[in-house]
């Protein structure tokens, strides 16, 4: 197949749906033509090598995204649908699939739903949408639990945009694509007869291996992810403010690291402290998750699937995790990972797995088990493809 793929950001290891997704198309043979808006860290051409992949990068600068937002507010388009509008990526859009013969387009995320509207309103070729998550989903927790009045206010006037919007986008490609069953049944509410797949988020498994046990550090609780994200923020402090302290009442040799870029000030405020260590910014996750002890997620809103479980887990780490962040995978508490319900609660498993550590490794190995069956990259590349012979199929009748 050739496949023009639409990104509204840089497909990177850090952006791992569409790097990874990417590169098991072009591992099963077919040719892919990737247009993205550039980002500082990574550039995809120089992280993925094949005669049969061609990447062009838009230059986006931070007062477009947001005059196109001030734009947008008399209108009823949600700002996400804006924020990543380029004319320069749109025509360009234009001119490749005026140049070659694409079998199918494939655009990612609520900010690059424009691009893919435009397609199917010009064009008589497939096109696949990978919403990711159900947004609206995401801002209606995020309505409620946003520490910050004037956010919640701007997430609630989204909100009601973006429930609109999607209702809309439900109904105009010829697949949507979502990374867990709760995003689908979402957007089933809001569409019943929407064309809603889910093709769940993967894993690398030559990178992200397990260790042996010995080789781990003791008593050190990991809690990753991207710390500018409120949801990754509140998890954070609700692990430092509540659950820490019942863990240091039975021992306080147990250390936390927060591992993720760009911490805010109300996290930097704990640096000092001699037993939580907050990285910022680091070349690379995975010394750090081999290193640990266990893994933490109390995540208490979100959406999809979580990748910083899911990375904990290849990498043979026993995890601790929310209902909501394990909500996605099918797994079994107290085998796979174990679910933590109150503050107390996941000390009391804190201090059960670093004080077991045969527990802690069966629930690990079993960990990694799971994601090499549910979760490699390979299978849901081929996963995809099959959905793109469908839709290429069902287009053409």
């Amino acid at each position: 197949m050739n496949i023009l793929f639409v990104v509204p950001y840089s497909p990177s290891p850090i952006r791992v749906r569409s790097y990874n997704l990417i590169k098991s198309l072009l591992a099963l043979g077919h040719n892919i033509t990737l247009l993205y808006l550039v980002e500082k860290e990574f550039q995809p051409d120089q992280l993925i090598n094949s005669a049969s992949f061609k990447a062009t990068g838009f230059n986006l600068p931070k007062w477009r995204s947001m005059l196109n937002c001030l734009q947008a507010f008399p209108s009823r388009l949600p700002l996400q649908a804006v924020y990543s509008w380029s004319n320069q990526l749109k025509e360009d859009i234009q001119l490749f699939i005026s140049q070659q013969n694409f079998d199918v387009v494939h655009v990612e995320h609520l900010r690059g739903a424009k691009y893919a509207l435009m397609v199917k309103s010009q064009y008589r070729i497939p096109v696949v949408w990978d919403s990711v998550d159900s947004i609206t989903h995401l801002f209606r927790q995020t309505q409620k639990n946003h520490p910050k009045k004037l956010l919640r206010w701007l997430i609630k006037f989204e909100l009601q945009r973006t429930e609109k919007f999607e209702k809309l986008l439900a109904t105009k490609f010829n697949k949507l694509l979502v990374t867990s069953p709760k995003d689908q049944e979402e957007f089933l509410k809001l569409s019943p007869t929407s064309p809603v797949e889910v093709v769940t988020n993967g894993v690398d498994l030559d990178y992200f291996y397990p260790i042996p046990s010995q080789e781990r550090l003791k008593n050190v609780i990991l809690l990753s992810g991207k710390m500018s994200y409120h949801a990754n923020v509140d998890m954070a402090l609700f692990t430092i403010t509540k659950i820490l302290p019942f863990v240091w009442q039975k021992n306080d040799d147990i250390e936390l690291w927060v591992v993720g870029k760009d911490p805010p000030p109300v996290l930097l405020q704990y640096s000092d402290h001699p037993k939580i260590k907050i990285t910022g910014t680091v070349p690379e996750i995975l010394p750090f998750l081999q290193k640990s002890t266990l893994a933490l997620a109390p995540l208490n809103y979100g959406a999809g699937v979580q990748n910083k479980v899911l990375e904990a887990m290849a990498c043979g780490i026993p995890v601790i995790a929310s209902p909501l962040a394990v909500s996605a995978l099918t797994i079994v508490n107290g085998e796979q990972v174990m679910i933590g319900e109150d503050a107390q609660h996941y000390a009391e498993l804190i201090l059960k797995v670093l004080s077991d550590p045969e527990t802690a490794q069966k629930i690990g190995k079993a960990g990694r088990t799971y994601v090499e069956k549910e979760h490699s990259w390979k299978r849901i590349g081929q996963k995809l493809e099959n959905i793109y012979y469908e839709t290429i199929e069902s287009n053409s009748k």
